[in-house]
């Protein structure tokens, strides 16, 4: 089975070849992930199949479509991780009291 899959993607991307899209590498993460979800979103291909040949989990390929299908393009964008708050931080009034 894992063999189908790999001649699938193949001949894929030798027919977006053929049809004058030229196959080079991604530019950005972006177009990285849109490269990996197309042909689910085609229905070309399930996720299980292309959860086999893919590097990333399936958790990640569902928040990509997921995303994908709520924001387009735009949601294919990688946020950033940064905590919006500091449990930790002390507390501005004890922090005034201190001047």
């Amino acid at each position: 089975m894992c063999s189908y899959i790999w001649h699938f993607l193949l001949e894929y991307f030798l027919i977006q070849y053929s049809n004058g899209m030229c196959i080079t590498m991604p530019k950005t993460i972006k177009e990285k992930r849109l490269r990996w979800i197309e042909p689910i979103l085609k229905k070309e291909l399930k996720i299980l199949d292309l959860v086999r040949v893919c590097p990333y989990s399936e958790r990640s390929i569902k928040r990509w479509l997921a995303s994908f299908r709520k924001y387009g393009e735009i949601g294919l964008i990688p946020k950033s991780t940064r905590p919006k708050s500091h449990p930790n931080e002390t507390p501005i009034r004890i922090k005034k009291k201190s001047y």
